[in-house]
């Protein structure tokens, strides 16, 4: 059976990109299925053009208006992500930055999911 492997994370841009790309890249194979969950405008030219010409990690991605600083807008993504996450039963939730490590830590332990933290800066 697959390990299906949520990460979340602000904006996919510069190092965050790098490292999860990376991960995406390094765990591909019949093992695991990702998921990205991440505001999508914030995405620099390497992440559209991995997207663009890497269809074959097929990564779901769920595209969420994530800010950067602490909003009302952050009450409906923590509900829209633990609905999305029941749904997808996750092994390994990873939150990467802030706020993608707030949300991962909040609602993983909710769907009882392994949770990641990984800092940034």
């Amino acid at each position: 059976m697959k390990k299906k492997v949520i990460q979340i994370v602000r904006a996919p841009e510069g190092g965050i990109r790098k490292h999860i790309l990376s991960i995406v890249e390094g765990l591909q194979g019949e093992n695991f299925e990702f998921y990205l969950i991440t505001n999508e405008q914030g995405g620099d030219v390497k992440y559209f053009n991995f997207i663009e010409s890497n269809s074959s990690y097929q990564t779901r991605i769920l595209n969420l208006p994530i800010v950067d600083q602490p909003n009302f807008s952050d009450l409906s993504n923590l509900f829209k992500i633990y609905k999305y996450l029941k749904e997808i039963k996750p092994d390994v939730v990873h939150g990467h930055g802030a706020k993608g490590g707030l949300y991962a830590r909040l609602v993983g332990k909710l769907v009882s999911a392994k949770v990641i933290y990984t800092a940034h800066g």
